[in-house]
């Protein structure tokens, strides 16, 4: 368990359409905010320089990460200077070149998303798609796995074989903070913390080197700093991390996203919440990956 990581938006504007994923709400909000849709190779150098080795480098964020044309390049340098890698991705945009460049880097996980049968992630079945799937598979990558929302298609299914697979439960699903238009709004009162990043250390980077609180903010109302021009000690210590520290201890001081989230609440429940990750970890994958795991 990694308690410090940075999420990487390689685009603004995802190439797939999930169901449980507000795009039009980031799209607007960030548009308002920057023109730089896409992240450049030279922009995102810049700001992982800003970032201590030991913070993971997670390529998920907000898109698809192949989305980005520069994406396989980014996770090798990356690599290169030394930071530990994890990859979410739908293989959507993925093309044979990028995974040559990436098929030895030791990841902490690589973790594919695949269609489901209720179309909760509506992915094309084409020949091209399920020919990549056919090359990652041969590929060795470490630590390979799918997840899908629901039921894996079959097809996909069958070209993996017997990979590891999690489905998630879709009646489990985030709401992203309240901004996924179908989902039921919650609100948390009380004294909360984050249940997954008690220390507020899951941060999301965007395609103009905007740092989010996290991966719940499509509507970035908590914009902590900017890795092109700050450190990331310099974000950690931000006033707008403190301000919301104090919202998450006192609801009457103002509005935070936190108390609509999923992944919110009273802090003797992370306790609760780090035993089951544990027993969870050590039940799928074992005791030594689990110690490989949290180091």
């Amino acid at each position: 368990m990694y308690t410090r990581k940075l999420e990487i938006t390689t685009t603004v504007g995802c190439i797939n359409s999930c169901k449980v994923c507000p795009q039009k709400v980031l799209k607007k909000t960030y548009s308002e905010r920057s023109d730089c849709r896409v992240l450049p190779f030279e922009t995102f150098k810049q700001c992982i320089h800003n970032v201590p080795l030991d913070v993971l480098i997670e390529f998920c964020g907000m898109s698809e990460p192949f989305g980005n044309p520069d994406c396989a390049e980014m996770v090798l340098y990356a690599h290169q200077c030394g930071f530990r890698v994890s990859m979410h991705t739908t293989a959507v945009g993925m093309r044979s070149g990028d995974l040559k460049k990436i098929s030895n880097i030791p990841f902490v996980m690589f973790r594919l998303h695949l269609p489901d049968e209720d179309g909760n992630t509506p992915i094309g079945i084409t020949e091209e798609y399920l020919s990549i799937l056919e090359e990652i598979r041969r590929s060795g990558i470490s630590r390979l796995e799918s997840m899908s929302l629901g039921r894996a298609d079959d097809v996909a299914r069958r070209i993996l074989g017997d990979l590891p697979h999690y489905p998630q439960e879709v009646s489990k699903l985030k709401s992203r903070a309240g901004t996924v238009a179908h989902m039921p709004l919650l609100y948390r009162s009380g004294r909360i913390i984050c249940l997954r990043s008690p220390r507020l250390r899951r941060w999301v980077l965007l395609p103009n080197g905007d740092v989010l609180l996290c991966c719940m903010d499509y509507g970035l109302k908590h914009v902590t700093g900017n890795l092109t021009r700050q450190t990331y000690q310099a974000i950690a210590t931000s006033p707008e991390l403190k301000r919301i520290r104090q919202l998450m201890k006192d609801e009457k001081a103002g509005e935070i996203i936190c108390r609509r989230c999923e992944i919110a609440g009273r802090p003797i429940s992370h306790l609760h919440n780090l035993y089951n990750h544990v027993i969870h970890t050590i039940s799928r994958k074992g005791m030594k990956t689990f110690i490989r795991h949290i180091q």
